[in-house]
């Protein structure tokens, strides 16, 4: 841990005791800042250079209007629409976007708010809701949507709430808004009596009248799925547990199969040979069943 985080821990265990209301309110505001943006991977330069860049204009919660920068490649009749994770960029899908086009698909992505390329500092899950709803409504019905990491637990959410697509592939991601919400507050330090008044106060900047407690009955993907299903999660990532995959799998019932992968942590597990293999191989079926 820095200097830096440390006298941020320190604070807020102070501000806890002190001013809790004037903490929560705080934290709040923190909760949907991105920080710093991470670049390319070199290995993927070539892959953005062949994009077809647009903006579409985004009512950003919490951020207002702003032009989201997108991307398309190939010009296949079925489409895949991908959503990344936070503090990320569409161009982590660089292996599978490859090879989804290698096999005749028209790959879309976004940059939400505050990553990659387009402006801002601040982004949300409802973002990343909007932004896929906005772009199967320009794109059509879309044959897959592959989400990672908060990017996956939008994707399942986005199609169980109504929007067109034959199915979904969630990478390393988690089952539910609460695991985000205290992973955010595991992560500054934040006391734990502190997290519902803070889940409470974010709520209304979003979603003005909805309690914390309503986004984790609203936000989760704990259900059967209504269309099939990949998840793929490698067993050594840090950031979000095995057990997360697992649970998903075993709610989301007969409609979805469970990849785990071997030693590649939470990001590198998008270039796994395995991952983009079984990826290709789900989204190229007519109509996909278990993967064996």
């Amino acid at each position: 841990m820095t200097l830096s985080e440390t006298l941020v821990r320190t604070g807020l265990r102070v501000g806890a005791r002190v001013a809790p209301d004037t903490t929560a309110r705080v934290m709040a505001e923190k909760f949907f800042t991105v920080g710093q943006r991470v670049r390319v991977w070199p290995q993927d330069e070539p892959v953005m250079a062949a994009a077809r860049r647009e903006t579409v204009v985004l009512n950003a919660r919490p951020g207002g209007t702003t032009d989201v920068v997108t991307y398309t490649w190939g010009d296949g009749s079925r489409t895949v629409l991908l959503a990344h994770g936070w503090q990320s960029r569409t161009s982590r899908f660089g292996a599978i976007i490859t090879r989804l086009v290698d096999d005749g698909a028209t790959v879309v992505g976004f940059d939400a708010p505050g990553n990659g390329e387009t402006d801002g500092t601040t982004s949300s899950l409802l973002d990343h809701l909007d932004l896929i709803s906005l772009l199967a409504e320009k794109q059509g019905e879309l044959d897959a949507i592959i989400g990672h990491s908060f990017g996956a637990l939008a994707a399942r959410i986005a199609v169980e709430e109504g929007v067109p697509a034959r199915r979904v592939v969630a990478i390393a991601g988690p089952n539910t808004f609460d695991f985000l919400a205290d992973t955010a507050a595991v992560r500054a330090g934040l006391p734990p009596r502190l997290l519902p008044p803070m889940i409470d106060r974010a709520m209304q900047r979003v979603l003005p009248g909805t309690t914390g407690a309503e986004a984790a009955e609203r936000f989760h993907v704990l259900r059967p799925t209504s269309v099939p299903l990949l998840i793929v999660h490698d067993d050594a990532d840090p950031e979000v547990p095995l057990v997360e995959a697992e649970e998903h799998a075993a709610a989301a019932g007969e409609g979805a199969h469970l990849l785990v992968t071997h030693g590649h942590g939470h990001n590198r597990v998008l270039v796994a040979q395995e991952t983009v293999d079984a990826v290709a191989k789900f989204c190229a079926d007519s109509a996909p069943q278990r993967l064996t």
